[in-house]
């Protein structure tokens, strides 16, 4: 069945007020929103970890001379975008130089491993952005114009009517019960649609004393069941903060009674009639019922009659009481004939006190609470719990001016208007309410429990806290009947009308959002962006006041991918290049760039035109007789070192440097200028002296 319900912001009090605040959407809306989060938390995933390269990089920042484990290990972290691409980068890095010394793969391997925790991490918080809806479950709140008490009417017409409904919600009510409560639940339905599938504090106590005079019990042990108190909130789903809900409790206590000295046989018109009557008739024929007096209780007597059920069975069930011989019935069966039994009595009695209090939750239980009573005794000691007079409720339309007394009055018409009670369940099912009827086939009753009577009064029990679930709901959701308009009653204050647009009911159509999960998961994600995007201007900003750290700074600006490629191509000669500390430099349309030779497929390399080469060469080793190498090109104080493939041919006599035959190593020079940083070139003196 479909519900319209409330889509937006509410507070769900069952969660409190600031962890309570819900989000309902729509199911495709909510699907779309989930999809959204996870994409969100992805993004910010790579910005948590521009943040974290950004502070490892100046951590490791040196200006001194670097191994190029060293020198790679910053370039991945200032060139990947997210910890997947650092951490396979940092692999290839741990796994290209596995065989070097272990002590310079330590950074790198620390960084590999942060980056992985951090993508596990990340990858489990997409995977559980569903978490800011399942976590609240499927609460929503009811939207119905057709919230109203349905009561009896007088004509017949809607009396007819009224009558109808209530059997209707008899048999949903026993269906329910059937589906959800008790142990032997079926379980064939799904039983989502209150706030609870049922009502599970209930009390059994299967060997309690008689509720009436002992002598008049026919069974030492008796049945007693209780609901516990029912918070209207969390089992009834009336949605309210916890001091303005209303507590109920029911108590039902049953035992068969005896029949004998209590009935007497008359036969008229050749009908056999039996009166039953605990006590003895006064002149005005009224009973006086001293055995079954209880004041604080309402009282009912059910009888069982078999009107012709035969057993199957003899069975000394306390209320079935079949041991009479009656007929022998020929069934196709391995044996032939079978044996039946028919009931002691016409009608074997069971009497049952019921019994229901009231608590107001803003109250302490101890003397928050009206007294165990019948229903309307105990409405009336309640009512001062709840700034209500007796005036108030004996008015024909009783209404309160207060929010708690409202709610009293409200859940008590509820009762009173739909059928909760036994008698209304016996009422309206009558047999059907008996769980023996599962074992009845063609007028024969087969094998019973020993404790018979015991599962028909706990199923009775069942049927009425089921009832009351679902005459909360459908109160708000009325009734567009329209043949019982005569016999509403609308909502007729604010505090009414609060209540109705307050119900609870749970639908899978719709999804309901943690909005507090909501703002943690955006808010936490808008500062991490922030801070990674305003960290760099920050430090270009303290830069340029000559503030920090500023080779950390100018190596961060420099090992991104467009500045080395600016690094690999700056020489002298026509064309300048600008924005060397920005992200993208810019250089004279002039500027000749160098070229990927790949002569040798193992080994390519940047090479420029031989004569630029040969040109800066002669220039910058002070004459055209200087030997350089036509393979190699050398910058000193701004060009770029292009070594061959085995570091030889280059000789620099006027500065007393031999051949250099080991890795040279380039680094960032800031010597020169702030704004223009170049590579130097420096061999390993301990190597060529």
């Amino acid at each position: 069945m479909a519900f319209h319900v409330y889509l937006g912001l509410w507070t769900n009090w069952s969660r409190g007020s600031i962890d309570g605040a819900t989000l309902t959407l729509t199911k495709t809306s909510g699907n779309l929103l989930i999809a959204f989060v996870a994409f969100y938390i992805a993004f910010v995933a790579s910005r948590f970890w521009r943040i974290c390269c950004l502070i490892f990089h100046r951590v490791y920042s040196s200006p001194g001379l670097g191994d190029a484990v060293h020198q790679q290990h910053q370039i991945v972290l200032r060139n990947s975008a997210t910890a997947e691409a650092g951490l396979l980068s940092l692999a290839r890095i741990l796994w290209a130089w596995r065989a070097g010394k272990k002590r310079k793969l330590l950074r790198p391997f620390l960084t590999a491993v942060f980056a992985l925790c951090s993508l596990v991490a990340f990858t489990v918080a997409g995977g559980f952005s569903s978490s800011i809806s399942t976590t609240v479950g499927n609460d929503v709140l009811l939207k119905s114009a057709n919230c109203a008490h349905i009561l009896p009417a007088s004509n017949t017409s809607d009396a007819t009517a009224w009558r109808s409904l209530l059997a209707n919600k008899s048999n949903n009510a026993a269906n329910y019960a059937q589906q959800c409560y008790g142990t032997s639940k079926s379980g064939l339905f799904e039983c989502n649609r209150f706030v609870v599938d049922s009502i599970a504090d209930i009390s059994v106590d299967s060997n309690a004393s008689c509720p009436f005079d002992d002598s008049i019990c026919r069974s030492t042990a008796s049945l007693r069941l209780d609901s516990g108190y029912v918070d209207s909130n969390d089992y009834l789903g009336v949605n309210a903060p916890e001091n303005e809900r209303v507590v109920w409790r029911y108590v039902l206590h049953c035992s068969p009674i005896k029949t004998d000295d209590y009935t007497s046989r008359s036969t008229h018109e050749n009908i056999t009639w039996y009166l039953y009557f605990p006590g003895r008739v006064v002149p005005n024929f009224n009973f006086r019922l001293r055995h079954l007096a209880r004041p604080d209780a309402d009282v009912f007597v059910v009888f069982l009659s078999g009107y012709g059920v035969t057993f199957n069975e003899p069975t000394m069930d306390d209320w079935y009481r079949a041991d009479i011989p009656y007929s022998k019935a020929t069934l196709f069966n391995e044996n032939g004939i079978l044996s039946l039994y028919h009931q002691r009595d016409a009608a074997s009695p069971m009497a049952c006190t019921e019994q229901v209090q009231w608590c107001n939750s803003a109250y302490p239980r101890d003397r928050g609470c009206g007294p165990l009573a019948g229903f309307v005794d105990a409405i009336y000691k309640a009512a001062p719990l709840f700034n209500l007079t007796t005036e108030d409720l004996e008015l024909d339309r009783p209404v309160s001016t207060s929010k708690i007394g409202t709610r009293l009055l409200w859940a008590a018409s509820v009762l009173r208007n739909n059928p909760t009670s036994l008698a209304q369940v016996i009422q309206f099912l009558g047999a059907k309410s008996l769980t023996s009827q599962a074992r009845l086939f063609d007028g024969i009753q087969y094998t019973l429990a020993k404790n018979q009577w015991q599962n028909d009064v706990i199923n009775w029990f069942s049927i009425a806290l089921a009832s009351v679930q679902q005459s909360f709901v459908d109160t708000v959701l009325g009734t567009g009947d329209q043949q019982v308009p005569s016999v509403r009653w609308p909502p007729a204050n604010e505090h009414e009308q609060q209540i109705c647009e307050n119900q609870k009911i749970r639908d899978t159509a719709y999804t309901s959002f943690s909005f507090l999960g909501i703002c943690i998961t955006f808010g936490m994600g808008i500062l991490i962006c922030i801070i990674s995007y305003a960290l760099e201007p920050i430090l270009e900003f303290c830069h340029k006041r000559g503030k920090g750290n500023q080779y950390a700074y100018l190596e961060w600006t420099n090992n991104a991918s467009l500045q080395l490629h600016r690094l690999a191509n700056e020489q002298p000669g026509p064309g300048k290049w600008y924005r060397c500390t920005e992200e993208v430099p810019t250089a004279d349309p002039a500027i000749s760039l160098s070229c990927l030779d790949i002569t040798d497929l193992k080994h390519p390399v940047l090479t420029r035109p031989s004569s630029n080469l040969n040109t800066s060469a002669e220039q910058r080793l002070g004459g055209s007789d200087r030997p350089v190498s036509s393979t190699s090109s050398i910058s000193w104080l701004g060009d770029v070192v292009q070594p061959d493939e085995h570091r030889s041919g280059l000789e620099d006599e006027s500065i007393g440097l031999g051949r250099a035959n080991i890795v040279d190593l380039l680094f960032i020079n800031l010597t020169h200028s702030s704004t223009h940083p170049f590579i130097l070139y420096v061999p390993n003196f301990a190597q060529v002296f």
